[in-house]
């Protein structure tokens, strides 16, 4: 992991999971309500892009974010 972990980053990206779907994907960052998710360095540095530059979420929410990441992909393609 690149960063430290960070509680309040772990709780405020979990928080955005619960409540959004990720969208407007791009190679490197994802959308995840209003809050643009950099996705790029999985596992290594993931999360909240513009918030929290100098920390990460939990290992454990880093795995949910990218499960639902690749759920959410599927999800909106089948919409086109």
């Amino acid at each position: 992991m690149n960063e430290p972990y960070s509680p309040a980053h772990d709780s405020l990206l979990n928080k955005l999971m619960d409540e959004h779907e990720f969208t407007d994907f791009t190679r490197f960052t994802a959308k995840l309500g209003n809050v643009e998710i950099w996705i790029s360095n999985y596992p290594h540095a993931v999360g909240l892009y513009d918030m929290c530059q100098n920390s990460r979420p939990s290992r454990l929410t880093i795995l949910r974010m990218w499960k639902k990441l690749a759920k959410d992909i599927v999800k909106n393609y089948d919409k086109t």
